[in-house]
């Protein structure tokens, strides 16, 4: 079971099902939307590898870095496949998104939900 595969109603596959497919490869070569604005991290330079356990009963990486101005959560699927996600203005906790995959995290807890739908997958961290 992939990433975003949530009680049922995510789909199998992340990229394919959710048409991401063409965002990937933007997204893995661009941090950040053309015109968007990031805050300087306060952390520096870092890069964090989290494991999650979701309520799809599956068990994720997610590879969160800060490169200068710049601040990511990166997906990883099973098969290596990537999505990089930019962090982005919230009232509690981190958001992440690319405009359709929203990853938001508070605590050790992560929920990912997809633009226009109602489909949400809540994830736990947990010890590598």
């Amino acid at each position: 079971m992939t990433l975003l595969a949530a009680r049922g109603t995510f789909p199998k596959q992340i990229f394919r099902t959710l048409g991401l497919t063409l965002l990937l490869g933007a997204s893995t070569s661009h941090a950040t939307d053309q015109g968007s604005e990031v805050n300087p991290s306060p952390l520096g330079d870092y890069k964090t590898m989290v494991k999650y356990k979701c309520d799809s009963g599956f068990d994720g990486w997610v590879r969160y870095e800060g490169r200068g101005d710049i601040e990511t959560a990166t997906l990883i699927e099973p098969d290596g496949r990537e999505l990089v996600l930019s962090i982005q203005p919230a009232g509690s906790g981190v958001l992440y998104s690319n405009g359709k995959l929203n990853w938001h995290t508070k605590g050790g807890e992560a929920v990912a939900t997809v633009e226009g739908t109602d489909k949400v997958m809540v994830c736990k961290e947990i010890a590598g």
